[in-house]
């Protein structure tokens, strides 16, 4: 964690030639070479420079007591890069190499003739990068509007569940109290004129004669 931001921390080193069969071919000769955290800058630079972290740091633990006035420190000598693992913005990141000539005994000059065989620190550099209180408050307000996204998320999802219940508990109660009713429904008359209306019949009235009927006596 990095000015309140959670970050994934991750380090880096020179490796191991003597022992990686995959970095075999970083070692100057098949028989020659060089032991973890150091590399050979010789070809890079045209001069017999040796590459590695800064006082020695997770270097075989000879090299550094050869040397007086030496103390690394994970904090200080480490290669490390921090990153914020959503945006994979790099928040830290510290590049740090330490420049070595190797020192042998010169049996010709008296003086050099009982030197140790070891490396000389020369000077070490150091890249970084940090992130200043302006990004770091741009990086938050990220974060912020991604709480207040799954905040919503979280309270859509649980009110929906609860509108469900609310409609399922509404329609449990209206079938329970309508169960017992019986439902009449009332007819109406269509609009218009409500008066019945009947067919007239035409009847004709027989009407007597006015000549009395001739009856025969016989």
């Amino acid at each position: 964690e990095f000015a309140g931001i959670n970050t994934l921390h991750y380090t880096a080193d020179l490796g191991d030639m003597s022992k990686n069969p995959e970095e075999k071919c970083f070692c100057p000769t098949p028989d020659t070479c060089l032991t973890r955290n150091l590399y050979d800058l010789s070809k890079c630079i045209g001069a017999p420079i040796i590459g590695s972290p800064p006082h020695f740091y997770n270097c075989e633990p000879n090299w550094l007591d050869l040397v007086d006035g030496l103390h690394p420190t994970q904090e200080d000598h480490e290669m490390d890069m921090d990153f914020e693992p959503m945006t994979a913005t790099p928040i830290r990141a510290h590049k740090r190499l330490q420049f070595n000539m190797f020192v042998q005994p010169i049996p010709k000059f008296k003086l050099m003739k009982n030197f140790p065989e070891a490396l000389l620190p020369l000077f070490w550099v150091e890249e970084g990068i940090l992130l200043d209180d302006e990004f770091v408050n741009k990086v938050k307000v990220v974060f912020k509007a991604t709480a207040v996204v799954n905040f919503l998320k979280y309270v859509m999802v649980f009110g929906g569940i609860g509108m469900c219940i609310a409609a399922g508990g509404l329609y449990y109660k209206n079938r329970k109290e309508n169960s017992g009713k019986l439902d009449i429904t009332k007819v109406t008359p269509k609009s218009g004129n409500t008066e019945k209306s009947w067919n007239t019949m035409n009847i004709s009235t027989i009407q007597a004669a006015t000549v009395p009927a001739n009856l025969d006596k016989n």
